[in-house]
């Protein structure tokens, strides 16, 4: 069988709180999909209105992984069934898809731009703070800015686009980019590959600022990274912050009270350091 063109991964968290999200992936394509899902904390899966040509992939797992643990475990499988040519789109499970053929449109794209290796649904055109590593440490240094989306609340986050953007970095809910940039390929051969979540995994970085490591990491490689204007809507929160038994899970695996908190601390003070030489970026 050959192996699919674009690879949808998604992470659930605790019970199916918008199968329709999930739903309308399916149904607003146009072509074949491929899909893995990473069900974690006794998640119920999601009705998969699949077609013969479409494959399914499922890991499931009674404990919580975090978000970046189980999208390195989604991306390692997706590689195993996607062409070396192809797209792999990290989504959260509660972005609803609110657009005809939004697979070819992507696919459409990154054949159009070979230039970039990243692309997602809203993102900002600057990343790290004017004074970062130069002023004294703050997670704040790290804020996206210039946020551009064609989403349905658009206005509310930032502005409106509905012609693509090249952006500095996207918002986690999607993180769609070519087999290459996930692999850690770089557009310069003297650069060795060294994959995004192997880094972030490695580094300790469970949760939280890994989107804006994402599209950093894609410029150190020498990638372009893009907004491409899917409408769509981000329900926000419900992959992990929203669920109860993920924020039990994040406290008893920091041993404090507030755990999900602590792993923002800890991510952000990994991905400042691991991004040292790149930040701050503007496009």
């Amino acid at each position: 069988m050959s192996k699919a063109k674009l690879t949808i991964i998604t992470a659930t968290a605790g019970a199916a709180k918008s199968p329709e999200c999930f739903q309308s992936w399916y149904t607003r394509r146009s072509g074949p999909v491929a899909i893995v899902t990473i069900h974690q904390g006794s998640a119920v899966p999601y009705p998969q209105p699949c077609r013969s040509q479409d494959v399914s992939v499922t890991a499931d797992f009674d404990d919580y992984l975090g978000p970046v643990p189980a999208f390195k475990l989604g991306v390692d499988l997706a590689l195993q069934i996607t062409d070396p040519s192809g797209i792999i789109a990290c989504l959260h499970d509660d972005l609803l898809i609110e657009e005809d053929g939004w697979d070819q449109t992507v696919l459409a794209y990154f054949a159009q731009h070979p230039e970039v290796g990243l692309a997602g649904f809203g993102g900002g055109t600057g990343l790290g703070s004017d004074d970062i590593y130069q002023a004294p440490y703050d997670p704040m240094q790290l804020a996206r800015q210039g946020f551009v989306s064609n989403m349905r609340d658009a206005e509310a986050h930032g502005r409106r686009s509905t012609v693509p953007v090249k952006v500095a970095a996207l918002d986690g809910f999607s993180q769609v980019g070519r087999v290459a940039y996930w692999q850690g390929n770089a557009t310069a051969k003297h650069l060795p590959a060294t994959a995004p979540f192997d880094v972030l995994v490695h580094h300790g970085v469970i949760h939280h600022a890994y989107d804006s490591f994402l599209g950093a990491w894609a410029a150190r490689l020498g990638w372009q990274v893009a907004m491409i204007p899917i409408a769509c809507h981000h329900y926000g929160g419900q992959t992990a912050v929203a669920d109860a038994g993920y924020q039990q899970w994040a406290n008893e695996h920091t041993h404090v009270e507030n755990g999900d908190h602590s792993l923002w601390l800890t991510a952000h003070h990994a991905v400042y350091q691991l991004l040292r030489g790149v930040l701050p970026l503007r496009v």
